[in-house]
């Protein structure tokens, strides 16, 4: 059933000329625990109660689910957005 999926998605002609990718980078302080901050860099911009898996190698919140509960700013030419989170438990 997968194998079907997929090679239906890759018959479907993408004109990849107009796409344009951005980037958001926010740095996002977990409370909650031993508090620290992580950095996050998604394909869209974060909102109150926006979840994400952490990724910190070598850290142990790394592959935790983190929820945003106050978004600060978003990123700008100046640097990244910031906001606060906390770790669950799942």
């Amino acid at each position: 059933m997968l194998a079907a999926a997929t090679e239906a998605f890759k018959e479907i002609p993408v004109d990849r000329g107009n796409v344009r990718w951005m980037t958001y980078e926010y740095r996002i302080f977990l409370t909650g625990g031993e508090e620290c901050s992580i950095s996050h860099f998604s394909s869209e911009k974060l909102w109150d109660g926006a979840s994400f898996r952490a990724i910190k190698p070598g850290h142990h919140v790394d592959g935790q689910m983190v929820i945003v509960y106050r978004l600060v700013s978003h990123p700008t030419d100046h640097g990244p957005g910031i906001a606060h989170g906390r770790r669950t438990a799942a």
